[in-house]
């Protein structure tokens, strides 16, 4: 007999071909609950206000403003569409609305900043004043949106996860376990009442951010934006330029050698002297973090994280003796996880000098990850800069596919032609504060020499913008970056490109569609003093991490990317089955597993952070095939693994036994509760003893039954059982069925999305 089974993948079931599995595309049950709701809104609707917008606001942004931002005519998240469009109003309206939205470094909405041109950054120049007409009407048109509210999407008829449910969201995707009993109850306890259940949430959060999981999952979203772990094994060791330091060559294959090492613990240290190296700036950011330090800190530090290791070979005083590696200590003695801050030292033309640190932007990852070159002139740093930190790309900052390339301007076009300058005003200023850094990350010291010192000039003078006013002090020349930096922390583009990586890393989501959220999330970022740990528990408590499912009443089309339903990243799926099957880790026939670089991580939609930088979101044939191997071997190997285990240590099976058949009234009970427990325990599902999906998962036990053979389990499942083992034996033919339950469920598409 052969079953089938069907996976659900965005909207679509795939028929897979399985010996032993059995289920159907039927519908999910799912329980409402009282959701955690999003701060109380002004009664009035925001499409209450396109009336003003259309007769008011349009015919400025028409006749002064749509020349340049007619969609797709320029890079701009203010994009206008003419009368010959379908809803050009709603379209407009809602451009508008995001531009408002947004703030520049002043707190004030970048729809009346850029047109006034007040903070220099409106490639357009100065349209109006502020005493102008058009002012006053965009004020008030921004006065309004600040007050108003959408409510055209019924948030009250979507269905959230049940408090389980979102309990079990939130600890697997803070801290990759699954909640603990005295968590379930203190959810429990608090149902129906909204306070006293964020009060029970928020305490189960502040428990996982004590918890070390946390900041393994905090530093790969990081990673996600930034590509700093680029450098494993001991590649850093060798692409980063250590000659500042007199121990450089400290971490040498010859040097360690000669030591009298193993080559198995020379390989270690170098590895660990390495992790050293590429790892300081994302420890930096989960250092900042646990400590509750602001989140601005990460490029304010004044400090660069070392481990035992890299405070050998940068000479690193951290106030312990006993804390750096030296020559003759084991191989296993030092923790490589271990970081403390450190201030260095570093020689530059024969003399000492203070590092002049500036967070993660000084640090050798940072630098060598993004390298510059002698034509590039630091511009790829300032362009990966106002990526990351200022939510700017400045590759969009005009269309250069009108570029009149037989018509050049100048002998240096960057500087002088203005059909480069579009871009390079904003670039330029940014890439020559870099300046005291050379192409490979080594400190120089002062540059008085950058390009905009020559003569002729070449490039403009650093600073943060071209304006006089945003020049480099004087005084600031030999640590422009730490000037950079606190520059960059008092922009609100800084705090908002943060809000968007946080909320894309927990939810799976780029951005929420409401833009007042949005400003929401922002706003309490900045007023908790840049608190990391507030932003993310207002991200996991919004509708955009909570909400399960519409009502029937909904348009889907309202709700594109409220929810979650994402799929699992390598890291992710790899602590989940762990946490599900009490501690059974999956690895390949080869010995990998998901986290390997050189084989399933990338096959199963990870990156590199070197040749490969963006994630598959979406399940491939081969990522499907990957799902199948990984639901087929651990059922194999966890249920014969959890069955060997004394009854009140199981993952699986705490309510049933090997002995249990459904031929006894009692073993049928103990069956079916098993079952139950297993939907809770992989799925997430709470569903009842009669339900029809545990009717139709314990017919797969019986059918499978039927047709096992009597005799041991295979070969491949017994895990070093010894021989007469009653697991391996199997006198019951339990064991398989069991196996081909835990099969079945570790298939369906939900164990593999979140």
């Amino acid at each position: 007999m052969k079953y089938q089974h069907i996976k659900i993948y965005g909207g679509f079931c795939l028929l897979i071909a399985l010996p032993i599995f059995l289920t159907a595309c039927g519908s999910e049950d799912s329980k409402p609950s009282q959701p955690i709701t999003l701060p109380d809104p002004d009664p009035l609707e925001c499409s209450s206000h396109q009336g003003f917008f259309q007769s008011d606001v349009w015919p400025i942004l028409k006749s002064r403003c749509f020349v340049c931002h007619e969609i797709d005519n320029v890079s701009s998240d203010l994009n206008l569409v003419d009368e010959t469009f379908n809803d050009f109003n709603l379209l407009n309206f809602n451009s508008f609305r995001a531009v408002a939205a947004k703030r520049d470094g002043n707190e004030r909405s970048l729809i009346l900043s850029k047109p006034t041109n007040s903070n220099g950054d409106h490639n357009g120049g100065a349209l109006f004043d502020e005493n102008a007409s058009e002012f006053g009407v965009f004020q008030e048109m921004v006065d309004k949106l600040d007050r108003c509210v959408d409510t055209k999407k019924n948030l009250a008829g979507l269905v959230h996860d049940t408090p389980y449910q979102q309990l079990r969201k939130t600890t697997l995707a803070l801290s990759g376990r699954l909640p603990t009993l005295d968590e379930e109850q203190a959810v429990d306890a608090a149902s129906g009442d909204i306070a006293l259940q964020q009060t029970a949430f928020n305490n189960i959060i502040d428990q996982l951010f004590t918890e070390e999981p946390f900041y393994a999952r905090l530093k790969h979203i990081f990673n996600d934006l930034l590509l700093l772990d680029a450098f494993p094994g001991t590649r850093a060791l060798s692409r980063f330029d250590l000659s500042n330091f007199p121990n450089d060559n400290y971490f040498t294959a010859d040097a360690l050698d000669e030591q009298g090492y193993s080559s198995e613990d020379r390989n270690q240290i170098r590895q660990d002297a390495n992790y050293g190296l590429s790892q300081a700036p994302l420890a930096l950011i989960a250092h900042v973090v646990k400590n509750d330090r602001p989140f601005t800190e990460i490029l304010t530090a004044d400090y660069l994280l070392v481990n035992p290791y890299t405070a050998t070979l940068f000479s690193a005083d951290v106030n312990d003796a006993s804390f750096s590696f030296k020559y003759g200590d084991a191989a296993t003695l030092h923790d490589r996880n271990n970081f403390k801050e450190a201030k260095l030292q570093g020689m530059v033309n024969d003399s000492l000098v203070n590092y002049p640190h500036a967070g993660l932007l000084t640090t050798l990852t940072y630098l060598t990850r993004y390298p510059s070159t002698n034509t590039n002139r630091n511009r790829a740093r300032s362009r990966y800069t106002f990526l990351y930190f200022l939510d700017t790309n400045v590759e969009g900052l005009a269309d250069r596919a009108g570029l009149n390339l037989d018509n050049v301007i100048g002998d240096f076009p960057t500087y002088e032609d203005p059909q480069c300058r579009v871009c390079h005003d904003t670039v330029d200023p940014i890439a020559g504060l870099f300046k005291n850094w050379n192409n490979r990350g080594r400190y120089i010291g002062d540059n008085k020499n950058w390009f905009s010192e020559r003569n002729p000039q070449q490039m403009l003078v650093p600073g943060y913008t071209i304006d006089v006013a945003d020049q480099l002090p004087e005084s600031d020349s030999d640590a422009a970056m730490r000037w950079l930096a606190n520059r960059i922390a008092q922009d609100s583009r800084f705090s908002l490109s943060m809000v968007k990586t946080v909320f894309t890393g927990f939810t799976g989501q780029k951005s929420p569609q409401d833009p007042q959220f949005l400003e929401t999330l922002r706003a309490e970022f900045v007023d908790s003093n840049f608190n990391l740990k507030v932003l993310i528990k207002k991200i996991v408590s919004s509708v955009y991490f909570t909400a399960a499912n519409l009502g029937d009443d909904e348009d889907p089309a309202d709700f594109t990317n409220i929810g979650m339903g994402h799929l699992l990243t390598p890291e992710q799926l790899h602590r989940k089955i762990s946490a599900v099957t009490g501690g059974y880790s999956w690895r390949s026939p080869s010995n990998r597993d998901l986290r390997d670089l050189t084989t399933y991580n990338l096959l199963y939609g990870g990156i590199d952070s070197d040749t490969v930088t963006e994630r598959t979101t979406a399940p491939t044939s081969l990522m499907v095939g990957v799902q199948q191997r990984i639901a087929l071997q651990a059922s194999c190997n966890a249920v014969v693994l959890d069955f060997d285990k004394v009854r009140t240590s199981r993952s699986l099976f705490p309510g049933a036994e090997i002995t249990d058949t459904p031929e006894t009234a009692l073993g049928a009970i103990r069956i079916r509760q098993n079952i139950q427990h297993l939907y809770k325990q992989l799925l997430g599902e709470e569903v009842a003893i009669d339900a029809p999906e545990i009717n139709q998962t314990f017919q797969l036990f019986v059918d499978v039954r039927d047709i096992t053979p009597v005799g041991e389990i295979p070969t491949d499942c017994r895990n070093g059982l010894p021989s007469g083992h009653p697991v391996r034996i199997d006198n019951n033919k339990t064991v398989r069925p069991w196996m081909a339950v835990v099969a079945h469920l570790m298939s369906d598409y939900r164990f593999f999305y979140e």
